[in-house]
């Protein structure tokens, strides 16, 4: 009897062989970086928390290109600021898990991947379970959470990132510790002519704890020099709705009692990082708190796909990716990466 195509094409083991179907399916991606670097995506075991809007985009993604497997963590039932951009997700299917729910599109996308839901919580994980990934992500997680996953990972050399979306803003870190890597350099020769060179490189990050203990130099930065070196209030707000979440167990709304907190918040987090208050003025605090309850789609989708890309960059071990954090700002729609902790 022959065996489905889809189990045939399946690989028993993490070390990264292709099969020849697989050779021929990701063709494309091999012209583009290499036999040996689609080996090294295809035996990457990766972890993403949270079974949100940007890891859909983020999940699909990774899936495409083909890693070993993805399991998605999250306790949470689907309700309808789920539908707002999570499209894995349907109406109908409010109420059930969104990991569970998740999986079945994302199977699709790829048999040969291996995708799996867990519907416990992260705080029921003990340190042992990250050190069967070789990779981290983890999305819409606190801060104080995700210090510890990020020890753990340090400590058994798990690559980390952490991501979030609030309304039109979004955010990334990066901790990939002693990251080695390979980039093309062009250089301009005398006649005009255009010469590639491929050029090996390390980068070298911190951990989660060390880049939120940042501080801007001292006296204040101006508001013009803030803006060149982040390009954004939110560079800054993100830690104020940090704060607020952390304290209120939910994100802020419009009202005025949400918003005289936050002024304070703001006020506290621009002290201890001896940045000048006004650059993230009450309007933009405002700005925040009228979107930041939910996930919007297309915000969702550009950051699921930055950070999709990222995590290619990294487990391919090609080009330079982030270092080591990324805001983006929906109402300007700027991108800007700013190192924290450096």
């Amino acid at each position: 009897m022959t065996e489905p195509s889809a189990k045939r094409s399946r690989i028993a083991d993490s070390s990264g062989a292709l099969s020849a179907q697989e050779a021929t399916q990701y063709d494309r991606q091999i012209r583009l970086w290499g036999l040996e670097s689609q080996r090294r995506i295809r035996s990457s075991k990766i972890l993403v928390i949270g079974a949100t809007g940007i890891s859909a985009e983020l999940c699909k993604n990774i899936v495409l290109a083909g890693i070993h497997s993805l399991t998605l963590l999250d306790d949470q039932a689907i309700t309808e600021v789920d539908l707002t951009g999570q499209f894995l997700l349907t109406v109908e299917q409010i109420g059930q898990n969104r990991a569970e729910a998740s999986i079945p599109s994302l199977q699709k996308l790829n048999p040969n991947v291996e995708v799996a839901a867990d519907t416990s919580s992260l705080a029921s994980k003990d340190d042992a379970y990250f050190k069967q990934f070789t990779m981290v992500c983890s999305t819409n997680v606190p801060l104080s959470s995700l210090i510890h996953v990020n020890q753990v990972c340090r400590e058994s050399n798990i690559k980390f990132f952490a991501a979030d979306v609030f309304g039109f803003y979004g955010s990334v870190f990066v901790d990939l510790q002693k990251h080695d890597f390979v980039y093309t350099k062009v250089d301009k020769l005398k006649n005009g002519d255009m010469k590639e060179t491929k050029q090996a490189k390390t980068l070298q990050y911190i951990s989660l704890e060390a880049a939120l203990e940042h501080k801007w130099p001292s006296p204040p930065l101006s508001i013009k020099k803030m803006k060149r070196k982040i390009g954004s209030p939110f560079g800054v707000g993100v830690f104020v709705l940090d704060k607020f979440r952390t304290a209120h167990s939910r994100l802020p709304t419009s009202s005025p009692e949400d918003l005289a907190k936050l002024q304070a918040l703001r006020d506290e987090v621009c002290a201890a990082k001896s940045v000048d208050p006004a650059f993230v003025s009450d309007d933009e605090l405002e700005k925040f708190a009228v979107s930041c309850g939910c996930e919007l789609g297309p915000v969702a989708a550009i950051m699921g796909g930055m950070l999709g890309g990222e995590i290619i960059k990294v487990v391919s071990q090609k080009d330079t990716p982030v270092h080591n954090c990324l805001f983006f700002d929906g109402p300007s729609m700027e991108a800007r990466i700013f190192q924290l902790g450096f």
